[in-house]
This record gives structure tokens, C-alpha cells and sequence, in this order.
């Protein structure tokens, strides 16, 4: 069986344009993350390589989780040439909703190796159930 590429276009064309769109077009980065739930919590871990957990920011407003980080201009000011620009140090800011479930009193954080761990505490919802009589 062969395989059968289904662009018709050079390969080194199509990375051509898209590392040139993504780098030219791209000037922020936008960290992966993993979001895992369990009894107990929901965890959302954020992969930010080269950053130090002191110029990270977490903040909780009405019912959204806001984690970012700011580039300030002081640390872009040294003129270099590039010969090539792999990478780029720039701002983030990620929002995330957070349900009637979080207890947001008890979030937490920790940072290890690039990887930045938020848990977010479920707390318990008491169900009130009330009979009802039938007249």
C-alpha cells in the first residue's frame, strides 16, 4: 500500500508559509494546557518553559480564573541581530471559567521544571430535597 499525500504542493513551500505566517502574524504566545478533574478537584497544568514563577500573576475576578505574565519593556531593549528569531519572549493571559463548584477560597499553586499546577477544590453542593403534599 502506498501512501498518498493529499496536498499537492512541495512540502518545503507549505512549512515555508507557515512558519512565515506563524512567526510574523504570532506575536504572543498562548501556553498548552492539560485540564484534569477528579472527585475532589479539577487541575489545570500550563506549559510556560522559561519562565520564573515570580513573573507569573494569578488572579481570580467574579468567576473567572486569570493567569498571565507580562514581558516588560526593559527586557527587549538591548539591540541584537538576529540572524534567525526561533522564539520570542512575549506577554500571555488566560482565562478560565470557573463553575458554582470551585471553592476558590482554596485554589492553590506550584510550579515545577516549566510546568505550572493550579488546583481548584471542589466544594461540596448540599442538595436540599423537600416533599412536597399533594392536596
Amino acid at each position: 500500500m502506498d501512501l498518498i499525500r493529499l496536498n499537492k504542493k512541495p512540502l518545503f513551500i507549505n512549512d515555508f508559509f507557515s512558519s512565515f505566517f506563524e512567526n510574523e502574524f504570532n506575536n504572543s504566545i498562548s501556553p498548552k494546557e492539560n485540564i484534569i478533574e477528579n472527585n475532589n478537584q479539577f487541575i489545570i497544568e500550563l506549559l510556560v518553559p522559561g519562565i520564573k514563577k515570580e513573573d507569573l500573576s494569578i488572579d481570580v475576578e467574579e468567576s473567572k480564573l486569570i493567569i498571565s505574565h507580562q514581558v516588560s519593556n526593559n527586557e527587549n531593549k538591548e539591540e541584537v541581530n538576529y540572524i534567525k528569531l526561533g522564539f520570542n519572549k512575549s506577554s500571555f493571559k488566560r482565562e478560565f471559567d470557573l463553575s458554582k463548584k470551585i471553592d476558590i477560597a482554596n485554589i492553590s499553586a506550584s510550579f515545577d521544571n516549566g510546568i505550572l499546577s493550579v488546583k481548584l477544590p471542589k466544594k461540596e453542593i448540599i442538595k436540599t430535597i423537600t416533599k412536597i403534599k399533594i392536596k
